[in-house]
Order: C-alpha cells, then structure tokens, then sequence
C-alpha cells in the first residue's frame, strides 16, 4: 500500500511540475503554487492519461500531493461512453451565436505549431487519429425555419483535410503564412463539415508550421491543451513505429448537451432564479450599454478597436505574489476587480455589472466527466462589483461574487433564456474573460508560437458586449487586452479603459510598474 501511495504521489508531483512550470514537493499547495480552475482541469486530465482517476472537486478540496494521492484511485478502464443517438439540444453559448452572428459558418478557434523537420505522412495520421478519436468533430449543426435548433453525430465521416503548402522562390513566409491561414479559416461548414483542419506549411527557411483551425461550436481554449497533447502523443508514436494509443476520451458533448437541457427544469437550477433576479435588479446600465440583453444593436468586429498591454516579468511575479497574501481571493477575482475598478472609475460608477466568461466544466452530474472531452463548455454569468474602495476591496468583493455564483455559473445561460427579468436586465457592459496561466510545458515535436495568421473570425460577425478585456498569463507576462465597439464614442474607450486597468492593477505592486502597451 505504502508503495502505492509513493508512486502516485510520484506520478503527480510529475503532473504538478509539467502543468504548474514549477518545481514540486509533496507538501505543496496546489493554488499556492498558482493553480487555479482551468490548470485544475489540466491536472485532472493528464492524471487521466496517467492511469489516475482525479475530480477537480478532489483538488479542490485536497491542495497538496501528499492529500490528494490518499484519495486517488486507478482510472476504470471499462468501455469507452457510446455517442447519444439522434438529436441533440444546443447548449445557450451555441444558441447564441448560430442566432445572432450573420456569418456563424466563419467562427473559429485556432493554433499554431512550430515543428522540426517534420514527418509529414506521420504528422498527417497522427492528426486524422486524434480527430477520430475525440467525437466533437463529428457533431454537426442544424436550423428550423431559420432558427438554430439541434446537434447530432454524423456517422462514419470523411478525415478531415490535411494541406500541405511550401513556400515557392522568392515568396515571402509571413505572407504565405497568413494567405494560406486566412483560407484554412474561411472554409469549414458546421452544417456539412469539416468542422477541422489542419495545414502544413513549409517556410523555407522560416521553418515549418502546423496551422490547427476548428470551429468554435466544438472547441474551447481547455480543448486545445487535450488535443494539442493528443496530437504530440500519437505523433510520437508513430515516428517510433508504434500504433496510436491515446487516454480514453471524456463523456462525449452530446450527453452533457443534453443533460444541460434536461437539468433546465430541475429544482435546483429553479431555486437559482432569484439569486440572479437579485442580480439583475442590483445592477445598473454603464454609459456605454443602456440596452437589454436581448436588444444590443449589431457592432461589427471589423469595426471594432483593440488595445493591448504587458506587464513584464518581475511585476507580474509581484502581482502573483501579492494574490497569495490576500485569502480566499484568486487570480481571476484580483483581475475581475482591476477590470471593475477601471469600469466604475471611467463611467463614474460606484458599481459595475461585469460579464464574467469562465471554463464551465463543472461537476454537475454523477458518473460525467468531461475533463477530457473536447467541446465548447464556455459559459457566461454577470457578476455585480462595488468598486469605490479601490482594487484591492473591489477584488474582495468579486472574489465573494465568483464564491456565491452556485456551480460556477453554468445555469444562467439556460435560465436567461427562459426568464423574461433576466432578458429584459441591462447588458452588463463588460465582458471578462481571464485565459488562465500558460507554462509552456515540457518541449516537444510541436511547439506553440504566435505569429499573424489569418481571422479566427469573419470581419462581419458581431462583438457580444460594447466592451470585453481578455487577460492571460503567458512567459511569465500578464497579458491585457481590451476590446472596444465600433460605435462613437464607443471606439476612443479602449486605451483609456485599459490604462486604467493597469493603473489599478499597479496600486496592488507599487512601486513597480512595468508596463508596455
């Protein structure tokens, strides 16, 4: 037993270090460390592929090796969870954009792999392997009398392209790169397929990218940590000249779809109602959105202005530093209340209704597991911050929000839609979406870059909120990045809204203030 014990604590000190990019011991804290939900969730799933059954509530709740390998047990390995037949509900963050967006079909998420001398016929299977494998990317996507109303599987699907491209004399790779993504991105078909794909691109001396696009109906930011490591699993295997074995998928998408429109009625999801009624009735329209959830008018994302900033290293170590002092309050909430404050403070608003994005895996089902399954989980809820105390008790006070938001906010969605309070509620106007921490992980065959490919998005779809921050912390550097609508003065908003960011960021870390916009 006692040797049991010692490999798995053995097994997931290894897990820790590879997800958190830290040294671990058995007696550290997972969150001290700084873990949050979504690393959770990468913990969970790479325990998985270890032979380890982990929930994300186990974590929660057993914060060091040493407690959480007492209750970790062996991954079952029974038969792999039949697809649901027939039709399927769609979920509200699917609804939403199959309803609203004029051109749903160009609605993406994408990434790019740089990779050595690659394989190509094995980089080639390897892909067509994982894609087989995870079950979202054979869910396609339907509409009655010009309404989106259902998801199903389609059976014994073609594998989806795989392009080869290289770079003739005399052309230049980033121009290449980014003809050559722009076209990946504008050609997948959610109602037909391929819903994925993949191009290979040869840029000479530049080297070689993999250029990943999928629709965002099947895909989140948590999907692509599984089949970016999917895909470097059986592509390593199959350079060694082995068969393809991947870690068995999670519960696939179109049970938890439709469980989530089943739980629609459950008592539970009911007793909620007035908590977000609360809500609503607390919340006050910004300057900048004075309409309701259900009559925003149409902003263009091509006329849209953006803003971005950094904060280097040594502040953002600062700024981690100082969310450990502070109890009970992550990273999320610290930057969720540096949001608000920046809100309230160029509004002139004691409090700011904030739309919060978050990963929405939530255990909300026995015997459901989908920490790795492929699919789109995003879910949206709005969250009510004072912020006339500054950062430091608005990060308090969104922190208490975030505790109080039951399951993590996954059943607003299916309420809004049924609720004619919540419809009729103002918008907030800001939208938060923190991307968690990337570490980089251990290297590999296909490696993560960031260079200018091609639009995720068609130039004609529509923003969802008159504002939206998105921040992640990545190399070490957290990343801001706001997002303004095209309406005037609407676009003359970003800059000013994310300077003030930083700044209440910076009341937190003074006296450093490395900043770079």
């Amino acid at each position: 037993m006692a040797t049991d014990i010692r490999r798995t604590e053995d097994l997931l000190v290894d897990i820790w270090s590879e997800v958190l990019g830290v040294e671990v011991t058995r007696s550290d804290n997972f969150f001290d460390l700084g873990g949050d939900s979504i690393l959770a969730i990468q913990v969970v799933a790479k325990a998985a592929a270890a032979g380890l059954a982990v929930g994300p509530t186990q974590l929660i709740s057993h914060q060091t090796v040493a407690e959480l390998a007492l209750v970790t047990s062996e991954v079952d390995g029974g038969a792999r969870v039949p697809l649901p037949e027939g039709s399927l509900p769609l979920t509200a963050i699917q609804r939403e954009l199959l309803r609203r967006q004029p051109h749903p079909e160009h609605y993406n998420q994408s990434v790019l792999l740089a990779c050595e001398q690659p394989d190509v016929e094995a980089l080639r299977a390897a892909f067509h392997a994982v894609v087989a494998h995870h079950d979202a990317f054979a869910l396609r996507f339907g509409v009655t009398d010009g309404e989106p109303a259902w998801q199903w599987y389609e059976r014994d699907t073609e594998p989806p392209p795989f392009d080869v491209v290289t770079t003739r004399v005399g052309e230049d790779p980033a121009t290449l790169l980014q003809r050559c993504t722009a076209r990946s991105q504008a050609t997948l078909d959610p109602g037909a397929g391929p819903v994925v794909r993949a191009t290979l691109l040869d840029l000479g001396p530049a080297g070689h990218r993999l250029f990943l696009v999928a629709h965002h109906l099947v895909v989140d930011s948590v999907s692509w940590r599984i089949l970016i490591d999917d895909l470097t699993t059986a592509y390593r295997q199959l350079r060694a000249g082995r068969p393809v074995a991947l870690p068995p998928p999670g519960t696939p998408f179109g049970t938890w779809a439709r469980l989530m429109a089943e739980h629609a009625g459950d008592p539970d999801c009911g007793g909620e109602l007035d908590l977000w009624r609360d809500r609503a009735a607390r919340s006050s329209a910004l300057p900048w959105a004075d309409h309701s959830r259900d009559r925003w008018p149409a902003q263009r994302i091509d006329e849209a202005t953006t803003w971005s900033a950094e904060l280097d290293e040594d502040t953002t170590s600062l700024l981690l530093a100082r969310v450990r002092r502070l109890p009970d309050v992550p990273v999320e909430a610290v930057l969720l209340g540096a949001v608000a404050t920046a809100a309230g403070r160029c509004a002139d608003a004691g409090s700011v209704t904030i739309d919060v994005e978050r990963h929405g895996r939530e255990p909300l089902f026995p015997e459901v597991d989908v920490s790795r399954t492929v699919g789109w989980f995003t879910q949206v809820h709005p969250v009510v911050v004072p912020v006339s105390g500054g950062t430091g008790r608005a990060a308090e006070a969104a922190a208490r929000e975030l505790r109080s938001t039951p399951c993590g906010g996954v059943r607003f969605g299916l309420l809004a839609a049924r609720d004619e309070v919540l419809a009729g509620a103002p918008l907030p106007g800001v939208l938060f979406n923190y991307l968690g921490r990337a570490t980089g992980g251990q290297a590999g065959p296909l490696t993560e870059v960031a260079e200018p490919v091609g639009p995720d998005r068609e130039p004609a779809n529509l923003l969802t909120h008159p504002v939206e921050f998105i921040a992640a912390i990545d190399g070490g550097r957290l990343h801001i990045t706001v997002t303004c609508a095209g309406m005037a003065p609407e676009r003359s908003r970003a800059e000013p809204l994310g300077r003030a960011c930083v700044a209440a960021l910076a009341e937190l870390v003074e006296p450093a203030t490395g900043v770079r916009s």
